[in-house]
């Protein structure tokens, strides 16, 4: 990298870190016991646990691998190649077990897969919360709360103690609203995401109705977060199902990340083209 480039990702890096203390500053002024506060410093940042969220104890289930195509000598391996998926999950509409059908064929034929943050499209909802490679930060205001994760310099931005637009304009992390509960607990709803997205790293696609729920409750010492998700779409899942992630606290300082630029499969990888825009943004 050039200097003058370098001079501006420390640049880029420094005015984030000072918005951070800038938007943390009217949170943490507030009473400890009525919102959780969930970046005390700007160096704080979350991390998933695991890869594979907790579905609920009882319910429908989300899609998960075929263990039939996997033994003890060719176990999955997440990094290294694609998943076959089960087709047996009832929950699935049959549009839905088809489109997964036709990609397991793919697979099982040798085919290149990969999930959306490979060729630098946002990740969506819930996806997002299986990325464990990297930390999201989270910067509270009196008005909003705006979630950064460092995988792709994506931005979330939830409204708080406000209703949902008539009709939002779908997108890829929606209209999200969101509202304090006793002291420890984010409740995020989210509607109006469009449909190029999927909602697992399985690549199971939804609708335009995709509504999801979000409860991020704050540990007592702080050092934890609990995220029960709550994931609804009649178009795709014949009934709502539930997920939990986990997040530790880490201290790791933000730097910026470089996708679309990095030439992602000019080793001819067979990666999905990464997106070109065909009008500028403004």
């Amino acid at each position: 990298m050039r200097r003058n480039s370098m001079m501006i990702v420390i640049c880029c890096s420094s005015c984030l870190l000072a918005s951070i203390s800038a938007l943390c500053g009217p949170a943490a002024s507030a009473p400890q016991q009525s919102i959780p506060i969930f970046t005390p410093d700007g160096s704080l940042g979350w991390r998933p646990e695991t890869f594979f969220m907790t579905p609920a104890p009882d319910g429908p289930r989300p899609v998960s691998i075929d263990a039939s195509a996997y033994t003890a000598t060719n176990p999955f391996r997440p990094l290294q190649s694609f998943p076959i998926v089960d087709l047996a999950n009832p929950n699935l509409q049959p549009w839905v077990a088809e489109a997964l059908r036709a990609q397991n064929e793919r697979v099982r034929a040798g085919a290149r897969l990969d999930s959306n943050f490979s060729s630098c499209r946002p990740f969506g909802l819930p996806t997002i919360h299986q990325m464990t490679a990297r930390p999201i930060y989270i910067l509270q205001s009196v008005n909003e709360v705006v979630m950064i994760h460092q995988y792709n310099s994506e931005v979330r931005r939830i409204a708080l103690n406000k209703p949902h637009s008539a009709r939002p304009k779908p997108s890829w992390y929606g209209e999200s609203v969101g509202h304090y509960e006793n002291g420890d607990t984010l409740v995020i709803d989210t509607i109006g995401f469009n449909d190029k997205g999927f909602v697992d790293f399985f690549r199971t696609p939804h609708t335009l109705a995709l509504h999801v729920i979000e409860r991020w409750k704050l540990s007592t010492d702080g050092r934890a977060l609990e995220v029960n998700l709550r994931i609804e779409d009649p178009g795709a899942f014949k009934a709502p199902y539930e997920l939990t992630q986990r997040y530790r606290r880490v201290e790791d300082p933000w730097f910026e990340f470089v996708c679309a630029e990095a030439g992602n499969g000019l080793l001819n990888q067979g990666l999905d083209p990464i997106p070109q825009a065909d009008k500028p943004d403004f």
